[in-house]
């Protein structure tokens, strides 16, 4: 993995409430995975960078995720794609998501607000109509598959 490098994940291991919300929205998007990150590098160490209840954030380094991947026993396939901004990163890196251009979103897709972390990266590489993305939409767009752990 490197800098700029997008994890999709599919989580299955969990309270069964969890199972039936991961299989909702595979459902509802039409694809494997149910959440993305975003490996982002800071003084030379790996990140991960992720939507939350709290907005996007840094949540950990990734090697911890990497840990923690024995035993959360996520599947998950990592790409890479070009054209991301810097610019875009940085303007919603911390906001909450009733900030800047997610309130134009949520205001505008009010039911499209269950794929935030779709939204958040499609956002930051400039894909037309942030709001509509899932995971599908950065598997279509991906120059290079670096890992499938399936």
């Amino acid at each position: 993995m490197q800098d700029w490098s997008i994890i999709l994940v599919r989580n299955e291991k969990g309270s069964w409430l969890q199972r039936l919300y991961w299989q909702a929205i595979r459902w509802a998007t039409k694809s494997q995975y149910n959440h993305c990150q975003l490996v982002r590098s800071f003084n030379g160490k790996l990140y991960i960078c992720e939507s939350d209840v709290s907005g996007f954030r840094v949540t950990k380094t990734l090697q911890k995720w990497q840990e923690e991947q024995i035993i959360l026993q996520r599947k998950f396939v990592v790409i890479n794609i070009y054209g991301y901004t810097e610019y875009r990163f940085n303007r919603i890196l911390g906001n909450k998501y009733d900030a800047g251009y997610w309130t134009y979103l949520t205001k505008k897709y009010s039911s499209m607000a269950s794929t935030n972390c779709f939204q958040s990266l499609a956002y930051i590489f400039k894909f037309p109509q942030p709001w509509l993305a899932t995971a599908n939409t950065f598997l279509n767009h991906g120059r290079k598959k670096i890992h499938d752990n399936d």
